[in-house]
Formats: structure tokens, C-alpha cells, sequence
């Protein structure tokens, strides 16, 4: 389907894609409260220090899937965000252009002449 088709042609479509992008929006800030409640008031500590991992885990997964839905519509705001994250991901220490996983995330090895 074509996003014009669904914001235009499809009753209440327009609606529909709009509680989508701003429910996303909503899903990313209630995370960042969330883990910030839980630090602020200590519950990382014993006994549940798991779910704190497990919890660093999902923040982790929901903005990368923020971001991967970011560039959906690939268009020029979305090709400039990959460049500012893949440029971010090569910075990383240890993970970035040196780590064990350039070639699955950047798509190439590195030359050195």
C-alpha cells in the first residue's frame, strides 16, 4: 500500500497514521521516564538487579527501533540520520570501525594503505 493511499483514500487513515507516529513518540519518552523513575527511587539495587538489565536491554531495543522507523521514509531528514548514526556507531570505543562487528554493520572491511 501506498502511504498516500492510506493518509488520503482510507476512512480515517490520516488519524490512524498519526496516533501511530505520536503513540511511537509516546512509547519512547514512557521508557526514559520509566528507567529514570527506577533509578531515581533505587530499585536497580538487590534483589532486582536483573531487571535492571533487563530494563537497559529494552530502552536499548526501543530506541533502535525508534531509529529504524525513523528512516522508513527514507527521504532526506532519514538519510541524514543514518549518517549521523552510523558515524556515531563507528565512534563507539571497541564496537565503532575497530570492533568485531564493522563488517556486519558498516557492509565493508576497512583498508589501510
Amino acid at each position: 500500500f501506498d502511504m498516500k493511499y492510506l493518509q488520503y483514500d482510507v476512512p480515517f487513515g490520516m488519524l490512524m497514521r498519526n496516533m501511530h507516529r505520536w503513540a511511537a513518540h509516546a512509547m519512547v519518552i514512557t521508557v526514559w521516564l520509566h528507567m529514570f523513575r527506577v533509578f531515581l527511587t533505587g530499585s536497580y539495587k538487590p534483589p532486582r538487579e536483573f531487571n535492571w538489565v533487563i530494563g537497559v536491554f529494552l530502552v536499548t531495543f526501543t530506541l533502535l527501533l525508534s531509529f529504524t522507523g525513523y528512516l522508513l521514509p527514507w527521504d532526506q531528514l532519514a538519510m541524514w540520520a543514518v549518517t549521523v548514526g552510523t558515524n556515531m556507531a563507528r565512534a563507539t570505543p571497541f564496537l565503532g570501525h575497530e570492533g568485531p562487528f564493522q563488517e556486519f554493520v558498516f557492509g565493508v572491511s576497512p583498508r589501510y594503505d
